[in-house]
């Protein structure tokens, strides 16, 4: 959908209000009222035929009547008038209309309303602002199309919010003065504008500097990668929240959002394969667009504190090595400077207690120490941290820190208090208009510093393209996997045409055919009946087999239990980690790929990362950093560290696949991977064809 082509829903140069009302606090009331605070400047007409005149202004019987046909319609009516009136709307060859309510009624036909103006509005390329919203507010353009009462908002603003849920933009949008926003978006039903379009239309505003989403579920997934693709290149941070991370959570959303909410770390693979910021809630959202809406650009290093109070010092050091925020290591020659001007008994230290005695000299000594820690080469950013004052007041001594860290930095500075209280400060709003923004809460902060320095790191990989290699080298492997890969030899032969190395394996038939190899034991022996998936969760494996006799042995039980069909391969000792490799296809994103701790460690830690391909080493290794246990790669307790390296190239490699292949597969696991000090060696694998290509396959 082209911005121009939205711009009739979301910037329209005439609307139509049916149902305008002059009750305060009613729906047709207030849509009034947005409009004239928003400052709407095209033609605005009044439909209600209780009334001849209007707050000075005709109010016409209908729209047929109207002296010209608006470009866009709010309807401000009941379920039961709505029909109607959509009816002539659709007559009149008017093509943008808002929707408030449910489109529910007591007594419905089936199809229901909801379904029957979804069909119309589509038959007849209607564009629909729900329903079931909160409205749309165009700031940039001077047009708030709102039924619900919302605060005065600026025209200069840079941030825009579209939310899923209703109350999830008018939470953050009206309760929020510190940002200032272009637009402002509650989705509703989505019945005919979804979340990908107006997020498309946001990366268009020229002004649109950091992007909020609250997010239940994405309903054209290929146009949402697409946005997040623009938004990346042209290094728009978008932060989400996305709600169904639990079973019952994604179930309401769901039914809440008439869509499929999808894998959770689905998701986390496509947020991280464009750089988008998830958040947990809207605090956290909040804080990282006041942050955001005034920089996104973090030079290297990390963050700076100044503090007047050593136990919340204390306090910010501990919740930073939760969340994983480095803090700065300042030089020698910082914490030189720092001795020079510190009251006698304050180590000169990131973070920084910089409060001593008191006296006159005080507030110099804190705005000179701020101007040290930022001018630190290991500092990114740098924030001021005290308490506010009675009744939450912001002390004016605050700002000079502020100020004179900022000017002999060039580097992005904030105050930040530990907690606002119940009280208000004018100035809180005031500054961080002036781009010194004030955050309440040193746990946000520091999620919004995570999230700023997540966005640096993400932009300074090097550039993610389509395909990392020329995936026609493989079309001549396509056959193969159709054809279905029906023994582990062959599977594993095909698996180490993209370098991603596997046990060397045998498969065999009979037990003459069997013992007539030649053997270095220790060896392991499989059943290679291709009905069996799990070989060792059916007793379908012999490990660490020693001779000659133990074999025949092994053979007689697996023929009997499986049939003569046996695979041979040499043990693996002990020494390394087992890890796994895997594709896994979501209904939404396609394939995937699965990183993670394998063999008994999968079901014990359960720690696996989806990373949606294609994709480099660099991005394995930090997924892999992410895991709870990644120290077990790196040796404890006297064991070798084990060559993550190796792993990370054969992630690669199976990215590689899933891209040539992903359409005829719906699994695989590689599992375990052992890892040892030196390189890695694939010892099980499992592929389930797609179902669907196979019955594509059958019919032609």
């Amino acid at each position: 959908m082209t911005k121009l082509f939205l711009d009739k829903l979301i910037a329209p140069v005439s609307i139509a209000v049916v149902g305008v009302s002059q009750k305060p606090n009613t729906v047709g009331n207030e849509v009034i009222v947005n409009l004239q605070k928003g400052g709407y400047s095209g033609d605005l007409f009044f439909v209600n035929p209780r009334y001849k005149n209007l707050m000075g202004q005709p109010c016409f019987e209908s729209l047929s009547v109207l002296p010209k046909k608006p470009e866009h319609v709010i309807f401000a009516i009941n379920d039961t008038r709505l029909e109607e009136s959509f009816d002539e709307l659709i007559r009149l060859g008017i093509k943008a209309c808002t929707i408030f309510s449910s489109l529910i009624l007591q007594t419905d036909s089936e199809p229901n309303l909801k379904s029957r103006i979804n069909a119309k509005a589509k038959e007849n390329d209607i564009l629909i602002i729900g329903a079931n919203s909160m409205g749309v507010y165009n700031i940039a353009n001077n047009t708030l199309i709102g039924g619900f009462d919302t605060r005065d908002h600026p025209s200069d603003g840079n941030t825009t919010l579209i939310s899923q849920s209703g109350a999830g933009m008018s939470g953050i949008v009206d309760c929020e003065e510190r940002i200032k926003f272009n637009l402002a978006v509650s989705t509703g039903y989505e019945l005919t504008t979804t979340m990908e379009d107006y997020l498309e239309y946001a990366i268009d505003l020229p002004d649109t500097k950091v992007i909020g989403l609250f997010l239940e579920t994405v309903r054209n997934p290929e146009k949402f990668i697409m946005c997040l693709e623009r938004a990346a290149d042209e290094k728009i941070p978008i932060v989400v929240i996305k709600v169904g991370k639990t079973e019952l959570s994604k179930k309401m959303a769901e039914s809440h959002s008439g869509a499929m909410a999808g894998s959770d770390r689905a998701y986390n693979a496509l947020f991280r394969r464009f750089g988008v910021l998830r958040v947990d809630d809207m605090e956290q959202m909040s804080a990282c667009l006041i942050m955001m809406s005034h920089t996104n650009s973090v030079g290297t290093g990390d963050l700076v504190c100044l503090h007047d109070s050593g136990g919340e010092r204390q306090l910010l050091i501990d919740l930073a090595d939760s969340l994983d925020v480095r803090l700065a290591k300042i030089s020698e020659d910082t914490k030189l400077g720092l001795n020079q001007i510190l009251d006698p008994g304050l180590p000169a230290v990131n973070p920084l207690d910089g409060w001593g005695a008191g006296g006159a000299n005080a507030s110099e000594v804190m705005a000179s120490s701020f101007e040290k820690l930022l001018l630190d080469k290991s500092a990114a950013l740098g924030a001021v941290v005290h308490d506010r004052g009675p009744n939450s007041e912001i002390y004016t001594s605050y700002i000079e820190y502020l100020r004179r860290g900022e000017k002999v930095s060039k580097k992005p500075v904030f105050l930040v208090s530990n907690r606002q209280g119940s009280g208000e400060d004018r100035l809180a709003v005031e500054l961080s208009h002036k781009g010194f923004p004030v955050i309440d809460g040193i746990h946000q902060f520091l999620v919004g510093v995570k999230k700023m320095i997540e966005f640096r790191d993400f932009h300074s990989l090097k550039k993610q393209e389509k395909s990392f290699i020329d995936l026609t080298q493989y079309e001549y492997l396509r056959e193969k996997i159709e054809e279905g890969l029906t023994s582990d030899q062959k599977l594993f032969e095909f698996l180490n045409c993209f370098d991603i190395p596997m046990n060397k394996l045998e498969t065999v038939s009979s037990l003459d055919e069997l013992l007539n190899m030649k053997h270095n034991f220790p060896i392991v022996l499989k059943t290679a009946n291709p009905d069996v998936k799990h070989k060792s969760d059916e007793g379908g494996v012999f490990l660490n087999i020693d001779s000659k006799q133990a074999l025949a042995n092994s053979y007689e039980e697996l023929s009997v239990k499986f049939g003569p069909f046996v695979s041979v391969s040499p043990f693996i000792e002990n020494s390394g980690i087992e890890m796994i490799l895997g594709i896994t296809k979501d209904e939404q994103f396609g394939p995937l790929i699965l990183i993670g701790f394998g063999g008994i460690y999968t079901e014990v830690f359960n720690q696996v990362i989806l990373l949606m391909p294609p994709f480099d080493c660099q991005v394995v290794r930090n997924a892999l950093r992410e895991l709870p246990h990644y120290n077990i790669l790196h040796g404890v307790r006297g064991e070798s560290a084990v060559d993550i390296e190796s792993y990370c190239k054969a992630a690669v490699g199976l990215s590689d696949l899933a891209l040539a292949f992903g359409d005829c597969i719906d699994e695989m696991d590689i599992n375990p991977v052992k890892v040892m000090a030196k390189g890695c060696i694939g010892l099980d694998a499992l592929l389930i064809r797609s179902q669907k290509k196979i019955l594509e396959i059958e019919c032609s």
